[in-house]
């Protein structure tokens, strides 16, 4: 079942005109510091500056809301042990594997 008006759309363009604009929104009205949403927001500036495409973008921002959510300090002021108590809550949660944080393995 698609949303009314969107059943045309590739997932690409759904991503860029309905998904990036949602995941803005929240951010811009979350209830955690207005600092961090700065931050999350100019990062976004970042990746699109930077050539990364909607899907990953979408995905960075996604995880980041989840991160400001939980973290109790501006992100400019969290040190090594801050990040890795999050990473660590949330990989330990009941949260979807595309929502948990995953690196490369070579």
């Amino acid at each position: 079942m698609h949303a009314q008006g969107y059943e045309n759309m590739g997932i690409h363009e759904y991503q860029v005109s309905v998904g990036l604009p949602g995941i803005e929104e929240r951010i811009r009205t979350a209830e955690y510091l207005e600092a961090n949403k700065v931050s999350i927001l100019d990062f976004e500036n970042f990746l699109f500056a930077d050539g990364l495409g909607a899907p990953g973008i979408l995905k960075s921002l996604t995880v980041l809301n989840i991160i400001a959510k939980t973290a109790k300090k501006d992100f400019r002021e969290m040190g090594q042990l801050d990040v890795q108590a999050i990473v660590a809550g949330i990989e330990s949660s009941n949260r979807t594997e595309t929502t948990k944080i995953r690196r490369a393995v070579s």
